[in-house]
């Protein structure tokens, strides 16, 4: 099975207007006031460019058009990938099928599964080896909801679409790897660098041979990974995607001619959920 290069949309703003009237929102602050939750006060200064001008689901259309693989036999499946409820009253799923045209498709939504999400996604498509639409959106529904504190990278909204397909991509899927993990980032950063080994020793290849791509989680997890793995690459901005976050950095690599140079890609995915690892193979590769 065969991974496309990744369509994602990345412009975006500070200016919150969409999301003051978006149902999750309201509902999500009735929440909080019945539980007594609180959250960190923000800093006054942080004035984060976190939102999409619409809802990441608006972008559907626009992502597919610029994707190479159109053309055979359509998706069978479209599987939408998320770690924050979207806002709309209506099914994303079903919104991003008739975006599409595809309506025989089956389509549903994984969520609830960490950023390593995409990876169940990419499984299945591979054990029904047949044609995948794969899209990863986040939604953000407050300034205050993308602050955590100071030693983490500020999540924002998020789209980023891709396919899985028998036929052609970019790269070939090699392994794949996903794990819970509920404890703290100290864990987070040990069972990463675990499955990445197994990952690559399971596929019997080398750490020179691949390109690590590391899910913006914070600077000391990346420092972290980096330091076992010097064959290193993120995406610029200092802010996490979630389940999108990889593709971000794999599409950034690809543009930037980066991926030419690799072999085998792995793109690392980990949150205080799940961690778990994507391993890529290309059939042109220059050597480094």
């Amino acid at each position: 099975m065969y991974l496309s290069v990744p369509s994602c949309h990345s412009i975006r703003q500070f200016d919150q207007t969409r999301q003051g009237s978006a149902v999750m929102r309201n509902l999500f602050k009735e929440l909080e006031h019945a539980y007594h939750i609180t959250r960190r006060p923000v800093p006054v200064d942080f004035r984060h460019q976190a939102f999409f001008k619409k809802e990441p689901c608006e972008y559907t259309y626009e992502l597919y058009a610029q994707q190479s693989d159109k053309n055979g036999q359509p998706p069978e499946y479209i599987i939408n990938c998320y770690d924050t409820y979207p806002s709309s009253k209506k099914s994303t799923a079903l919104l991003n099928k008739k975006a599409l045209g595809l309506k025989d498709a089956t389509v549903f939504s994984l969520c609830d599964q960490g950023s390593a999400c995409p990876i169940l996604a990419v499984k299945l498509a591979c054990l029904k080896k047949c044609k995948t639409v794969v899209i990863c959106m986040e939604e953000i529904y407050s300034i205050s909801e993308c602050w955590g504190n100071e030693s983490y990278y500020p999540k924002c909204e998020a789209a980023a679409l891709f396919q899985v397909s028998p036929e052609e991509g970019e790269w070939k899927v090699a392994g794949l790897r996903r794990q819970w993990c509920d404890k703290g980032v100290e864990d987070v950063r040990n069972l990463a660098l675990l499955l990445i080994k197994d990952t690559l020793d399971e596929a019997g290849v080398s750490p020179n041979q691949t390109l690590i791509i590391p899910q913006r989680l914070n600077a000391l997890y990346e420092e972290y990974i980096q330091s076992y793995f010097p064959h290193s690459y993120t995406h610029n901005g200092r802010e996490n995607y979630q389940t999108a976050d990889p593709f971000y950095s794999l599409e950034q690599a690809y543009t930037h001619n980066v991926t030419k140079k690799w072999k085998y890609i792995l793109l690392n995915f980990a949150d205080h959920k799940t961690v778990g690892c994507l391993l890529l193979s290309a059939a042109k590769a220059e050597s480094i």
